[in-house]
């Protein structure tokens, strides 16, 4: 008995920080998702079975399809073809202390696969792994007051980020401006490290707080002609339905502040 195998091989596994743990390096994964259409099959049934009709093939599928769905209705498991098994679960937890129908959420269709499926899936193996970034990511710096971006900002006036995850939310998070040094030695430039020495952005001069775009006002106390790294902390998710445990950040590259309020120009 011939079998439809192209090879056995993951291209990709995506790997991503674990959002619901406080663990560093933690992560979840997911495996690159490439589908094989029907048409696909048939097509590679038919250059290894000379004879037979693919019109017949999709029609036979089709029934069987249409049966199957039946089957679910009447709230049957069903055996698909040697490849597994089709159940029916209940969806979610039940309760109270006197559970009826109206306790359940409703079902959901599980799959036990046969020897032969989970043999397939045991041969698998991975070629890539990556890591996918998911710390806020600034695109572009605009000085809104002279419409520059030459990351040269003005104190008292407005500057807005694009990019991607950077709403800003949960505790511990901020925008701050952090000072540039550079290292006596090497001539290297770095964030101070003492965040005493950061200045935070307040949360009422943000005007703009969106996952692609930030707006707010430089703070009027960063000292003129410094250079400056905007950081970002935030424990906000993708659908912003929940709060990270970690806080995930992101930092610009230097800015330059004039204009400074305690500064004579």
């Amino acid at each position: 008995m011939s079998s439809f195998k192209e090879g056995s091989s993951l291209k990709t596994v995506t790997l991503y920080a674990n959002p619901l743990s406080e663990e560093e390096g933690s992560f979840y994964g997911r495996v690159t998702r490439n589908t094989i259409t029907l048409e696909n099959i048939i097509a590679s049934i038919i250059k290894t079975h000379v004879g037979i009709e693919p019109f017949m093939i999709q029609h036979v599928v089709n029934l069987i399809t249409d049966k199957v769905a039946d089957c679910i209705r009447q709230g049957n498991s069903v055996d698909l073809i040697g490849a597994g098994t089709l159940y029916i679960k209940v969806d979610g937890c039940i309760k109270g202390e006197n559970p009826s129908t109206t306790s359940v959420k409703g079902f959901k269709l599980g799959f036990t696969p046969s020897a032969l499926i989970q043999q397939a899936v045991d041969d698998l193996k991975i070629d890539v792994v990556t890591i996918k970034d998911t710390n806020p990511q600034i695109d572009t710096i605009i000085n809104t007051y002279d419409k520059n971006t030459d990351k040269v900002l003005d104190c008292g006036k407005t500057v807005r980020l694009t990019g991607q995850r950077l709403k800003i939310s949960g505790a511990d998070s901020g925008i701050f401006f952090a000072p540039v040094v550079k290292d006596t030695e090497t001539g290297e430039q770095s964030l101070e490290k003492d965040e005493s020495k950061w200045t935070k952005v307040e949360e009422n001069t943000i005007s703009v707080n969106l996952p692609k775009t930030l707006e707010f006002y430089v703070p009027e106390e960063l000292d003129r002609d410094k250079q400056y790294s905007i950081v970002l902390r935030t424990r906000a998710t993708k659908g912003g339905s929940a709060e990270l445990k970690t806080l995930i950040c992101t930092q610009s590259p230097a800015v330059t502040i004039k204009g400074s309020a305690h500064s004579s120009d």
